[in-house]
């Protein structure tokens, strides 16, 4: 089961925004674009610097009727305050149908500021009305105004599929919208686990992974690429030094906006356990989206300095003449995952006859 993201992961603007005014409750319109139905367990408003207050907070989930918010249809557990990252943890999963828009926002009875929660000069993205915290949320929405900036808020949960990562999109109204850039020759690692429950691997010991699966932004006709699945046997939880390679893809020329697939030879058999997905390509010119600062991006820390940091190393050294990793950290993710199947073993057949 990946990690999976649908709303506003990045962007930002300048100034603080109320997210939500005091006894009101605001939201926007997101769409999941992931391509398949989203298991939702929590949704995050990123706040920071500016935030004002402390009371009551909960998030809220509303459907969409021709592009405005209507049926109440799911509340979050209560928050008594904001932090940087602030997780609202719904009491039960509930799904988030493949291509349907839905708003998300808050409620609250204190007015929550954020100079970091929103992008700027979005017209009308952002409806709001008076709703008392100790009677509301309103079912339906009710009447609204407007104002022109996007909460950075997003719904997070799992894809029930067998995937191996994080899967998150962005739907092209994320005005703002963080792009990072792979390096040339500067390899990005991404830490997951695959557990060893019945869901996520339907009760095998094993998976068999076939393919890493990479999202750019942009399209490249002359970079070449590839990715790596290493163990997380390193012994430092933050960065993959030390660590050892399971397998490399195949190398492709040449990336297009949205998801490419890179598939290892052989399919590799790997049990549960944690594991770094690593991405290199040979060209400055690839990008891909920034998502999910509830993450940690490890890199190699410069754009290369030779052609041989292209190759995927076992184990990953801490330093040296050939592969000098200074291993930056970065408190945001990319969307990169393995695409596996659960390994089911052969049944044996006793066959029986005269010979």
């Amino acid at each position: 089961m990946a990690v999976a993201f649908c709303g506003m992961q990045e962007g930002g603007g300048g100034g603080s925004v109320q997210m939500p005014p005091a006894n009101n409750k605001a939201c926007c319109r997101y769409q999941n674009t992931l391509g398949f139905d989203l298991t939702i367990t929590t949704m995050t408003g990123i706040y920071g610097a500016g935030l004002t207050g402390a009371g009551n907070i909960k998030g809220v989930v509303y459907s969409d009727n021709a592009g405005v918010p209507d049926a109440l249809l799911q509340v979050t557990n209560a928050e008594a305050s904001t932090s940087a990252l602030t997780v609202f943890t719904f009491p039960t999963p509930w799904v988030w149908t493949s291509g349907t828009f839905l708003w998300l926002g808050f409620i609250a009875d204190t007015m929550f500021a954020s100079a970091l929660g929103m992008a700027a000069n979005v017209a009308n993205a952002v409806l709001f009305n008076a709703d008392p915290y100790v009677s509301g949320p309103s079912n339906p929405f009710g009447a609204f105004s407007m104002a022109n900036f996007y909460y950075r808020v997003y719904a997070s949960g799992y894809d029930n599929q067998f995937k191996l990562g994080r899967v998150s999109t962005d739907d092209g109204r994320d005005v703002g919208h963080a792009v990072g850039q792979y390096f040339k020759w500067d390899p990005h690692f991404d830490k997951f686990t695959l557990g060893g429950d019945s869901a996520s691997l339907a009760g095998s010991t094993n998976a068999v992974v076939t393919s890493i699966w990479v999202f750019y932004t942009n399209t490249n006709a002359i970079a070449n690429a590839h990715c790596a699945l290493y163990n997380a046997d390193g012994g430092n939880p933050f960065v993959p030094i030390a660590c050892t390679l399971v397998g490399v893809t195949n190398d492709v020329l040449g990336v297009v906006p949205g998801w490419n697939e890179y598939t290892f030879p052989t399919p590799l058999i790997v049990p549960a356990g944690d594991y770094w997905l690593g991405i290199c390509t040979d060209d400055d010119t690839v990008f891909c989206n920034v998502c999910s600062q509830e993450q940690f991006l490890s890199t190699a820390g410069g754009t290369g300095a030779s052609v041989t940091f292209y190759t995927f190393p076992t184990p990953i050294p801490t330093a040296g003449p050939v592969y000098p990793f200074l291993f930056d950290q970065h408190p945001f993710g990319i969307s990169i995952y393995a695409e596996y199947t659960p390994q089911v073993a052969p049944s044996g057949r006793e066959i029986r006859g005269a010979f």
